[in-house]
Formats: C-alpha cells, structure tokens, sequence
C-alpha cells in the first residue's frame, strides 16, 4: 500500500478542477438617473446596507441631458437609470454609454415589461422590475458588479454578442451567460490562457480541433455554435441551458424515480457515445457537467478539446490527470493515458449516483479516494436494486479490460435488464 500511496502522491500528477468561490469587489462608486418619479432615496439606502462604503452621485432626466457630455461615465462601476412607465429619449441615448471603452455596468429600473425589452435590447446590461423584492435588486447589482470585475480581467469583446452575467468561474475558464444579436441566448465559454506567445502551426491546430467539437451534434449534447479567439484567449459559444446542473438536481430534490434514473442514464450512455463516435472523448464526465433542458431532456457539456488546449499553453503535462477526483478510473490514477474505457468508468460513477444519491467511493482525504478507485470492492445496490449489480460491477471494473467494450454493449444490455424487469413485473 505504501507504495502505491507514493504512486498517487508523485505519478502521475494530479490536476483536478475545482470551482473557485469568487469574493466579490464591491465598487462604490454609482450614478442614478432619476425618472419623472424620484427613487433615489430608496434606492440609496438599500445599496448602502448592502456596500458599506457607497459614493452614489444623483441627476434627474433633465440635467443628464444637460450634462451629458460632461459627465465622466467612465468613472462609475454602475449606473441606475430609472425609467418607472415610459421609454424617454433620452435613455436611448444613455444606453449608448455602453458602446464606450471601459462603460460603466447599466441597469435600468422600472414597472414596465415593454420598457425592460427595449432597453436590453439598447444595450442595458440587467433590468429590475419594480415587482421585484429590494433584495432581487441588490443581487443584480451584485452580479453586474462581479461581472464588470471578471470581464476587466477576462475581456470577451466580440462584436453581436452582449454579456449579461458570470455563469461559472473555474481555474481554466470562465463562463458568461450572454446574448447574440440581443435575441438568441447562449452561453460563452471563455479560456484563461494567452495564446499570444504560441506557434502559428499549433494556433491553427487547436483551432482544428475546436472545429470538430463545434461540428459535432447530437440532441444530448449542449450545442456548441461557435468559436474564436478574443483577447489572446479561445473561446467558445454554445446554447445556453438554464434547467440547471444534475449534481444540484440530485442534491436538492433527491434521488429520480427508477424509471427516470434508467431514462437519464441512457441519455447519457447515448451522447457519450455520440462522442466517441466522432473520434473524441469526453475526459472529465460528472453530474455537474450534465445539464438539464427545458423539455427535461439532458444535456452533456465540456467535451472535446479542452485537455489539448491545457497541454498546448503549458498549463497541463501529458501525465495529468484531468478530471474530478469522484469520477476518475484506476488506469488514470496510475499514470495511463485516458480511453474510452475511463469515460465508461465514469459513466458507473455516474449510474450509480442516479440510483442511489451516493457516489461509490468516499474519502476523508484525496491518496485515500485515489486508493480506493483501484482496490476498493465495488458498493453493493441497495437489495431492490440488486438486478443492477453485475450491470454496475461492469461499468466499474477495475481493469479496462473487465469493462463493457463500448457504448453499444452498455446499452443492448441494459436493454435486456429492462425487459428482464419488465417480464418479472407481468
């Protein structure tokens, strides 16, 4: 055992990606446009419990048009239009703010749906309807605010696309939630790497390979649109899936029914396969990187190239292991490369969440998780599950070699588990 905890410790290293907790800067410097209706006072002393060292300047409609050139709009992290029943000229013109370099964040505040289209779709980065609660409006503020931080530090300035909010924040890549052509959602997923001091030649190899993830389409995969490189950094643009993640799924309303835990699990198995299908594969499958569709279908995200963009920009070595320590198989724990073998090992990780709320392997510590992926027995199902044993047991084989061969097998026997059931039950 000594040995092998060294294995883990020295060989291969690990790279896990972890989702970072951001601690928001809070500026203090805000601008309010007052309307025809005055809420400075409200609004101030919301904003002030909430940034407790607030510096908040005040106009009304008319002296912004009066000043409007004068007014150093640069300079504020935040400016609160209130534009209560009717859209003024006026805030046309303000929206306009948003097309200079280094704008301030803009939100507008008012008691019309029709107001709040239009002036999104002008520019304005986030609305509050008046219906909403106080704390609703402090938590847009909040977000405009991170925002206005992450995109000086991780710029996206790509001509159609408007971004509106921070998605997700990992060590390789930021994600933003933002609009093409002010209609079309989409989610924009922008890497933390410079490419300016790389090869021309390996530019436009991992610009081949975005290619063959952006070509790749599948009804369980998020769709991904586009890529590009902005600001020295790839990025990519997918469509944008707001149901929510299975990991939170799963923690918040608890483990699916049998029959929508199988259903799930072959929605997955099926865009797995997609994948490999294609020449890819996936690396890093876990709840989190599944997503949930508006018709209640799932979605698999984080596919393809992302591993051979680390290794080109000298953020990854070869030997790394890439993934989430829950979900990783025992040939990558001892320094093998990755396969289609490991992904199916993660695919039972993954089963056996959906049926039981648990993952199959638990440690205090990451050598003793990484330990038990390679000599720990594999759980047993609860009895009433116990006809998915030696389904699971294929899935988490400790040798790839064990393993169902390919996505195909898998599914023609789960198949047969189903039908099995289903005859038990007549």
């Amino acid at each position: 055992m000594a040995d092998f905890i060294t294995l883990v410790e020295k060989y291969p290293k690990l790279n896990i990606p972890l989702a970072r907790s951001f601690s928001i800067v809070m500026y203090r410097n805000f601008l309010l446009i007052e309307g025809q209706n005055p809420i400075r006072k409200d609004v101030q002393n919301l904003l002030e419990e909430r940034f407790y060292d607030l510096k908040m300047s005040s106009y009304s409609i008319d002296e912004c048009r009066e000043k409007y050139d004068s007014i150093p709009w640069t300079d504020y992290d935040l400016v609160l239009i209130n534009c209560p029943y009717e859209l003024d000229e006026g805030f046309a013109k303000l929206t306009a703010i948003k097309c200079m370099k280094q704008a301030p964040m803009v939100m507008v505040l008012t008691q019309s749906q029709i107001v709040a289209d239009k002036t999104l779709q002008a520019g304005a980065d986030n609305v509050y309807l008046h219906d909403d609660s106080l704390s609703d409006m402090a938590f847009k503020v909040e977000n405009l605010l991170e925002l206005k931080t992450m995109l000086k530090q991780y710029p996206f300035d790509v001509d159609a696309y408007q971004v509106h909010e921070v998605i997700h924040d990992s060590d390789d890549a930021i994600i933003y939630r933002a609009t093409y052509q002010n209609k079309i959602p989409v989610a924009v997923k922008r890497f933390k790497y410079n490419l300016s001091e790389l090869e021309p030649k390996l530019i436009h190899r991992l610009k081949v390979e975005l290619e063959s993830s952006v070509s790749l389409k599948h009804s369980g995969l998020v769709d991904f649109i586009t890529y590009g490189i902005s600001d020295h950094a790839f990025y990519l643009t997918m469509e944008y899936v707001n149901g929510g993640d299975l990991k939170s799924i799963l923690e918040t309303q608890g483990i699916p029914e049998l029959p929508q835990a199988i259903n799930w699990f072959t929605e997955i198995v099926n865009a797995v396969g997609a994948i490999h299908q294609s020449g890819l594969l996936h690396r890093d499958l876990k709840t989190f990187n599944i997503l949930l569709k508006d018709d209640g279908s799932l979605a698999l995200t984080d596919y393809g190239v992302e591993k051979n963009l680390l290794i080109a920009v000298g953020c990854l070595d070869e030997d790394e292991i890439y993934c989430t320590p829950y979900y990783v198989s025992p040939e990558r724990v001892t320094g093998n490369c990755c396969t289609k073998a490991s992904d199916i090992y993660s695919l039972g990780v993954i089963f056996y969440e959906l049926l039981t709320g648990e993952k199959p392997f638990d440690a205090a510590s990451l050598v003793d998780l990484m330990t038990m992926h390679v000599l720990a027995p594999i759980p047993a199902l609860p009895d009433d599950l116990q006809q998915y044993q030696g389904f699971l047991e294929k899935l988490l084989a400790k040798c790839p070699d064990q393993r169902f061969a390919n996505i195909d097998e898998i599914l023609k026997s789960l198949r047969a588990l189903q039908q099995n059931n289903e005859e038990v039950l007549v």
